[in-house]
């Protein structure tokens, strides 16, 4: 069951392992398509069905799409 307590206690954990992975391989940047050459049929896959439906999740719902 969660609670407060362990919200926080996971919390604490996450940015504790943000912290030491930060440390290890340096500060993350964001990533984007830009900087992932080629692999277009994939970047267009990627875009079409995870980033569109979780932008746009009225309209996949009214569609009855998930």
């Amino acid at each position: 069951m969660l609670n407060s307590e362990n919200i926080s206690e996971k919390q604490a954990s996450d940015s504790f392992s943000d912290d030491v992975e930060s440390h290890i391989f340096g500060k993350k940047d964001k990533t984007t398509f830009k900087d992932v050459g080629r692999m277009a049929y994939e970047k267009d896959q990627i875009s079409l069905k995870i980033i569109h439906p979780l932008k746009h999740a009225d309209l996949y719902k009214s569609y009855e799409k998930k």
